[in-house]
């Protein structure tokens, strides 16, 4: 996307497993396989190729204010939990490259010699790139799995997870997999969009009008299997927004950002770029899509 491995950002790495290639948004090859004991066939089924579409995430990415928004919720929660106590341990589930990690911590100005890094991704040069681009950041080594070990690894302080869940296999295996790194005093931090988030609604509706389910998780999945695993948590809730110069391209762009190429292609015409029109504002002739997202913050039950 812009610049390929270097800048997506840590949800956008699952795209390999079985494909041949890399893809890239916010994670979507494997779909997280690494936590998955299923075959490949139930895995294709939470699978959304980003790998023809770099093109389209780099604008998104390039026109959305939701990273930054992210990041600074994240280091208001992150000090106010006491989450910055040295030293500190911390776990990126979905990694990708890193780039965001690095960012975080870069704005968090973690001395390195207090800091211990390890990163979860399944698309092993995306895990390779991470390794290379946080090691800075860290003291020693980042350690790094495609998956987590077993009963092999110690606990981590902190556990982030960016944007990452919709594309897990198994949403609930995935908690129970994260809680075995989480000691008493360990918080996961879990971001995925609001059911009021425009994205999520166009997902809703675009998948409707092809007459098919919408083959990706919803924060509602997240927080029955964070009950489930017994975890107490909390959701904080911050606002973003998309907006671009409303132009055939450009919706043609986030269409297929949405969309993936080949659910793009099973729209006749321009249904699917007239779709965005709803989100245009007149006076600025901009699309402006509002995007909602929910931080969950978990923590094992006393």
């Amino acid at each position: 996307m812009r610049c390929l491995l270097a800048r997506f950002p840590f949800w956008v790495f699952f795209l390999l497993c079985g494909l041949g290639h890399i893809s890239t948004r916010s994670g979507l090859g494997c779909a997280m396989s690494a936590f998955s004991d299923k075959e490949d066939e139930a895995v294709v089924k939470t699978m959304k190729d980003f790998g023809p579409i770099q093109d389209a995430y780099a604008f998104f990415e390039a026109h959305t204010t939701e990273e930054v928004i992210i990041r600074n919720e994240l280091e208001r929660l992150w000090r106010q939990d006491g989450a910055l106590s040295l030293p500190l341990s911390i776990l990126d589930f979905g990694t990708g490259a890193g780039d965001m990690l690095e960012r975080f911590l870069t704005q968090l100005k973690i001395p390195k010699e207090q800091l211990s890094i390890g990163v979860v991704e399944p698309v092993e040069v995306a895990r390779e790139v991470a390794e290379k681009r946080l090691v800075p950041h860290s003291h020693g080594r980042v350690a790094s799995w495609a998956a987590i070990p077993a009963g092999s690894v110690a606990p981590f302080d902190r556990i982030l997870s960016n944007h990452v869940f919709y594309y897990v296999p198994d949403v609930g295996k995935a908690v129970a997999d994260l809680k075995h790194v989480m000691h008493e005093g360990s918080k996961l931090y879990v971001v995925m969009a609001s059911d009021r988030n425009h994205l999520l609604v166009a997902w809703n509706d675009y998948f409707a009008m092809l007459g098919e389910p919408v083959p990706f998780h919803r924060s509602g999945e997240l927080e029955a299997a964070l009950g489930v695993n017994r975890l107490d948590y909390e959701v904080h809730t911050v606002h973003s927004e998309l907006a671009f110069e409303d132009t055939l391209e450009n919706r043609t762009l986030i269409a297929r950002f949405l969309l993936g190429d080949d659910n793009f292609r099973k729209f006749k015409g321009d249904e699917a770029t007239q779709y965005l029109g709803r989100y245009r504002d007149e006076a600025s002739g901009q699309i402006i899509m509002q995007l909602e997202d929910h931080i969950f913050v978990a923590k094992r039950k006393q």
